[in-house]
């Protein structure tokens, strides 16, 4: 009866006890008087629970990581294919990529993105293959000066 009038209240001090208590609501009155806070309409009760956040919870970071990959993939390798073969075909850039862009049935930014990470690539490799060469060739230097 007590936790019956707590909760015709709006108080749920007793109702925790009385859960610990019986580790579970066997009394229908009680059940009642909560189902009255939690769904019951206004004209049976002048309180309604809420569900909100709890202020000690993390933020929730939500949403899909972005994927920035630099790094070209199979499918954008693919595309770059497709869109060289129409440039050969075509010979012009736009219409290259309006063409590869519907026999793939992707849209073109997606292909401009593709071409970009496969000339970045590129362009790292380049760097790379040079960089080697210097010092292979600062190496030769090094061991026909001694």
């Amino acid at each position: 009866m007590l936790v019956a009038r707590d909760l015709r209240n709006g108080s749920l001090a007793s109702l925790e006890a009385y859960l610990k208590q019986h580790q579970g609501i066997p009394d229908r009155e009680v059940a009642f008087e909560l189902w009255r806070l939690l769904a019951g309409p206004a004209a049976q009760t002048r309180f309604r629970l809420v569900v909100v956040d709890h202020p000690d919870a993390p933020a929730d970071k939500g949403g899909r990581p972005s994927t920035r990959s630099r790094v070209p993939t199979r499918k954008d390798r693919e595309r770059v294919a497709e869109f060289s073969c129409k440039l050969d075909l075509h010979g012009k850039v736009w219409l290259a990529r309006e063409e590869a862009a519907e026999c793939l049935g992707i849209s073109e930014s997606t292909i401009k993105r593709a071409t970009r990470k496969i000339e970045a690539e590129e362009a790292q490799e380049i760097e790379l293959n040079s960089t080697r060469a210097r010092r292979a060739a600062a190496l030769k230097k090094l061991r026909r000066e001694r």
